[in-house]
């Protein structure tokens, strides 16, 4: 698989990052700011690989790109790509999966294409979920040798468990909920990224901009920042998210928090409901 590589600081531990959020929403940006050389393992010709073959060359980054095939699915060639890179050496301190949540759903789309489209019983999803716990093995192995970051798209899920009855909003991994727990599992940093809008410093001016959030935050259940005793607890939107930041911050650095506009129920949307 990696000879078909067509190319495009240090680490202090090599650990396993999630970045979440809408395709468009800066994940694949950030994920270019980690220690190179980076290994980009783009699933099903992912639209954020483009933004990186435009903006670093060949060499600090590189390309191997995974799609469904006869015979060889999605699934099949990322861990046959983990394990070569686990048991070979490459010169790469960083691999980029994007996006992670696209194994699962091409696992769930084959097993539903061989039923001719019947929905899939719970015994089909939980064999699914067993591939999945395995692939994360695989992720957890890797970590050893290289940042493992992984690119997740996300969905919104209707939750009403508040004491006040309101149904609020949360922001979960695009795939099943078992699936997305077991890929979260794995990872010490866990951050959202999105377009918010911004407030200036001085309150007279509102502009669009790329935001992270880092932390927790009560509508996006499984973010989380800990690299060993370091744990960021307090969440901030942060403006310009890279891994230099990112490190600063885990490392007790100040978290210069940006200001953007939230409903009132706290829910990660902008005033009128929805992503910008």
């Amino acid at each position: 698989m990696l000879e078909n590589i067509t190319g495009i600081q240090n680490a202090p531990d090599f650990k396993t990052f999630m970045i979440m959020g809408t395709p468009g929403g800066g994940k694949t940006t950030i994920a270019g700011t980690f220690p190179k050389p980076l290994l980009v393992i783009d699933i099903k010709n992912a639209s954020g690989a483009q933004v990186l073959k435009n903006k670093y060359k060949q060499g600090d980054v590189d390309f191997v790109s995974i799609s469904s095939k006869p015979g060889s699915s999605v699934y099949q060639q990322l861990r046959d790509t983990l394990k070569e890179l686990t048991t070979k050496e490459y010169k790469y301190k960083s691999v980029l999966i994007d996006p992670i949540t696209s194994v699962p759903e091409d696992l769930e789309q084959a097993a539903m294409a061989a039923k001719r489209g019947v929905a899939l019983n719970f015994d089909e999803y939980k064999s699914i979920n067993k591939m999945i716990l395995d692939l994360r093995e695989d992720i957890q192995r890797a970590s050893l040798k290289y940042n493992m970051i992984l690119n997740a798209h996300i969905k919104y899920k209707e939750d009403s468990d508040r004491i006040d009855g309101e149904i609020t909003n949360k922001i979960i991994p695009k795939t099943t909920y078992n699936n997305g727990n077991n890929l979260i599992e794995t990872c010490q940093v866990v951050i959202y990224t999105t377009k918010k809008t911004v407030i200036s410093a001085d309150g007279k001016t509102k502009n669009i901009k790329f935001v992270s959030f880092i932390g927790s935050h009560p509508n996006i259940p499984g973010l989380k920042v800990q690299m060993g005793t370091n744990l960021v607890e307090i969440g901030s939107w942060v403006e310009n998210l890279t891994y230099d930041k990112l490190i600063s911050i885990i490392n007790g650095g100040k978290i210069n928090a940006t200001s953007v506009v939230e409903q009132k129920t706290g829910n990660p949307f902008d005033t009128d409901g929805k992503e910008e």
